[in-house]
């Protein structure tokens, strides 16, 4: 399995994106909502479905960035990111 990093802006305050949202949590039920425009999702599917699954919940001038979490990474974050990621490194 792999971890990615799903990073949005959706930019349209009268849209409604509960599909977007739904998605992200019925497609990858293995996944934290770390920060307001962040996920972090475990999935074997490539970052490419990924973005097909997403993609037509969101409008025209929105933007998902979708990217393969490696080992090299650092940051300040809090709440459980940290916790949440190394219990994907006990099950592999």
């Amino acid at each position: 399995m792999k971890t990615y990093i799903i990073v949005y802006q959706l930019r349209d305050p009268w849209a409604n994106y509960s599909k977007f949202y739904e998605a992200l949590k019925e497609h990858y039920e293995d996944n934290l909502h770390f920060m307001e425009t962040a996920w972090l999702v475990r999935t074997e599917n490539s970052a490419e479905d990924i973005l097909k699954v997403l993609r037509d919940k969101v409008r025209g001038r929105d933007s998902i960035f979708v990217a393969e979490i490696t080992e090299n990474m650092d940051g300040f974050v809090t709440g459980g990111l940290w916790r949440w990621l190394k219990t994907l490194e006990k099950s592999e």
